[in-house]
């Protein structure tokens, strides 16, 4: 594993709250990623903080799989996918919209720099 080792997050979505509940039953695929850089500061990875059931669907694992993992080995990519763009999102909270493999949109959560942004797919 490469990168600097990140203190665990808090998970922006709360167990037993009503946002979680709205979380869990959405069609669209979310999932919260965590910046992981080098040494320099630089963006290397991201880890996957959180997702809901749509994002496991889509991906074909179990949240407790997916959960913690570096972006680059559950894609298989180095550098993961879109990491430029949530790299910005994260350090800027400045919103993206983009297409690569389907239509997404990344926010930052919460306020810059905090090296978290999340991502939304239909």
């Amino acid at each position: 594993m490469h990168g600097s080792a990140e203190p665990a997050v808090e998970l922006p979505v709360g167990e037993g709250t009503d946002l979680r509940l709205v979380f869990e039953a959405m069609v669209d695929l979310v999932a919260f990623h965590q910046i992981v850089v080098d040494a320099g500061q630089q963006p290397v990875d991201y880890r996957l903080v959180d997702c809901n059931p749509a994002f496991c669907r889509a991906i074909g694992a179990p949240r407790e799989r997916i959960i913690g993992m570096l972006a680059s080995d559950l894609f298989g990519a180095l550098p993961p996918p879109d990491l430029a763009i949530y790299a910005r999102v994260a350090a800027t909270g400045v919103p993206a919209r983009f297409t690569s493999a389907r239509p997404r949109s990344a926010a930052s959560t919460p306020s810059p720099p905090s090296r978290r942004c999340a991502a939304t797919s239909r």
